[in-house]
């Protein structure tokens, strides 16, 4: 059975909006995965900073897992933006 057209709202093209009767994909899920991992890159960071006055003042134990705390928060955050660029919302037809 072939798939219906659907009329695509104002500006659908414009965004990559995939219109299917099975489904409506909005930019906004993929504005919503990039900001999650802008957030992650955030807290990333701020891990970061705090290892490095850890490192500065001498308390090494606290610089190592303030930076071992940034490193799992930058894996995230590559995951979340990789995971967001890549994900297609095509599968199996059943």
């Amino acid at each position: 059975m072939a798939e219906l057209p659907v009329r695509p709202r104002f500006g659908a093209a414009e965004f990559g909006v995939v219109l299917t009767p099975e489904r409506f994909i909005s930019p906004m899920t993929k504005l919503a995965g990039l900001a999650v991992g802008i957030v992650w890159i955030g807290f990333a960071f701020l891990s970061y900073r705090n290892s490095s006055a850890g490192w500065a003042e001498g308390h090494s134990d606290i610089g190592f897992w303030w930076s071992v705390i940034a490193a799992f928060l930058a894996i995230a955050a590559t995951v979340a933006l990789v995971g967001t660029v890549r994900h297609r919302h095509s599968g199996p037809k059943k």
